[in-house]
């Protein structure tokens, strides 16, 4: 294993361990402690107890206005997406990224990063792709299709640090969904990459540095509201629709971050399962350093637990998260 270590052990551990319940009644004893952990981090305070705030309809007006010079997502990106979520070989994705020679570049200097220095140098597109994991040419893919937008604005989010935080997400929503029976994983990782896309929208509205209080007395959405006049929700909701993202992804950007907001009614539920696996992957990608913005941890409803066959704890354990975290720290991009 290479030399950027996660160290998982005592992180994820409920603090109050439930003793083991009578056959069938599971879900229903451990619901309340399912997402109660110690990190050790700094909780957000949930959203749930402020009231929503309606965005500023000329922030709105004046952030369309932008959307109107943004050119549409390439065809390459949607056929890359399509191919990987249908499990094609490297090669056929290869093939695809092919037609853009700029991201064939892209996928190639990722593959001989700096950290993959004691690996030999590769020249060949489809070894890169094994190289890197399906998952980060995915996100790679998708910094690539956006770049031109995303270097308009370079404030008051860095875009690098929302990329990486994007590429955690998205490939930590694979494993996440993986523990939630009837998840799909390759909606949940398309979302996870284009979850916070409006934070790169909301570059365009405000040319300052910007950071999160360390404890936002009224929930992190309620302070982006007060600061820029809509939510990053609100502007990542408006790009869907400017790049005619499907229905769905556009309900997941919607609803991202309804279950730390209120219990699982409040979320869809042909999108319930897939936003849940968002949200945990988002919740784990904070906690090992991938904040891309906000940093505080808010827990899901209790009410989504039984969506989830383990605890956190457990999934923050699996080996995949290590393997996933350290590929997308070692990219270059």
């Amino acid at each position: 294993m290479p030399s950027l270590l996660f160290k998982i052990r005592g992180f994820f551990t409920k603090k109050n361990p439930a003793r083991t319940p009578a056959k069938g009644v599971r879900k229903a004893v451990l619901s309340s402690t399912y997402f109660e952990l110690d990190t050790g981090k700094c909780y957000g305070i949930s959203a749930s107890l402020t009231k929503p705030l309606k965005a500023q309809e000329e922030v709105l007006v004046n952030f369309s206005k932008h959307l109107e010079d943004i050119p549409s997502l390439p065809p390459v990106w949607s056929e890359i997406q399509i191919s990987i979520e249908r499990g094609d070989s490297a090669k056929k994705v290869a093939f695809i990224i092919h037609q853009d020679q700029g991201l064939a570049t892209e996928i190639l200097k990722a593959a001989n990063s700096a950290g993959f220095n004691n690996e030999k140098e590769i020249c060949d597109l489809g070894q890169a792709i094994v190289r890197l994991g399906l998952q980060a040419v995915r996100g790679i893919a998708t910094h690539h299709c956006t770049s031109d937008f995303s270097k308009r604005w370079k404030s008051p989010f860095s875009v690098h640090a929302l990329w990486k935080h994007s590429m955690a997400v998205s490939a930590l929503s694979t494993i996440t969904a993986r523990y939630i029976p009837g998840c799909d994983a390759g909606i949940a990782s398309t979302l996870g990459l284009l979850h916070d896309i409006g934070r790169i929208g909301l570059n365009s509205i405000c040319q300052t540095p910007f950071h999160y209080p360390p404890e936002p007395d009224e929930g992190f959405l309620a302070y982006e509201r007060e600061h820029f006049g809509c939510t990053h929700v609100d502007a990542g909701i408006l790009l869907a629709k400017h790049w005619k993202l499907p229905e769905t992804l556009q309900q997941g950007i919607r609803f991202h971050h309804h279950p730390g907001l209120g219990d699982i009614k409040s979320v869809p539920e042909e999108i319930r399962k897939e936003i849940l696996a968002v949200y945990l992957a988002d919740f784990l990608a904070i906690h090992f350093d991938f904040a891309g913005g906000n940093k505080l941890l808010v827990e899901p409803h209790p009410s989504f637990a039984p969506l989830l066959k383990t605890c956190l704890n457990k999934v923050a354990h699996n080996k995949a998260v290590t393997k996933e975290l350290w590929r997308i720290k070692t990219i270059e991009f």
